[in-house]
């Protein structure tokens, strides 16, 4: 087993194992081959049926699986699970990175968390609730939604609410924004927004955001309030 030099040299942990046609067949780590004799095989200490990333995958979907079941590096395979590279939580994190610092991504980021806030009905009425479902274009680099993104659902639920209640608009001043508790990817958030003060020129919102019934983020909205429409 020469799992050790492999790890040395290369910096990983984790190496994929494949048969004579390329096909992924398991995995084997560095801790495997601890106290192992040298002249093992692999196949006698490998994980068989690993964890798998497929090409097409999103980078954000990769960065949830690794988080969740805690690996640096995963193989990238076809769907015969013939072997076509590995990706590692670095290459991920990078990834991520690059794809926040370009503006027009931005953009379009925000434009589609406006067409994913939508309005709860009951009988056939909207109510004062919203839903939202979390993208995976949507969280950071550890795969939970970002702080942006939150603020952003928070402001647009506040303009829609003030809109559908008031019939007016708002410019946002102020946003208190807590995390409670993780928001992961593909969570189906409900959104309870509450108006507590509201003026001829001010406003102040109290909105809960909850998951499965758990609130898991808070924010008391402060806006100027514009002339009616």
């Amino acid at each position: 087993v020469k799992v050790r030099a492999l790890s040395e040299s290369t910096h990983h942990s984790r190496f994929p194992v494949v048969n004579k046609k390329l096909r992924l067949v398991g995995i084997v780590t560095a801790k495997d081959v601890i106290g192992k004799s040298e002249h093992l095989t692999v196949d006698k200490v490998m994980t068989k049926d690993p964890n798998v990333v497929k090409k097409m995958m999103s980078v954000a979907s990769v960065s949830h699986q690794m988080i969740w079941d805690g690996l640096e590096v995963m193989p990238v395979v076809e769907d015969d699970l013939a072997l076509v590279g590995i990706v590692s939580r670095q290459d991920v994190m990078k990834a991520m990175q690059l794809v926040q610092r370009q503006p027009q991504i931005a953009d379009t980021i925000s434009d589609q968390i406006s067409g994913e806030v939508m309005p709860v009905e009951e009988n056939g009425k909207e109510t004062t609730r919203f839903r939202f479902s979390v993208a995976p274009q949507m969280v950071n680099s550890v795969g939970t939604i970002s702080f942006g993104v939150l603020s952003e659902i928070i402001s647009n639920v506040t303009q829609r609410t003030m809109l559908m209640n008031q019939k007016r608009n708002v410019l946002i001043e102020q946003v208190n924004l807590h995390y409670l508790r993780l928001i992961q990817l593909e969570s189906e958030l409900d959104i309870r927004p509450r108006i507590l003060e509201i003026g001829r020129r001010s406003a102040k919102l109290d909105i809960e955001v909850y998951l499965e019934n758990v609130i898991v983020a808070k924010a008391i909205v402060v806006c100027q309030v514009m002339e009616r429409t």
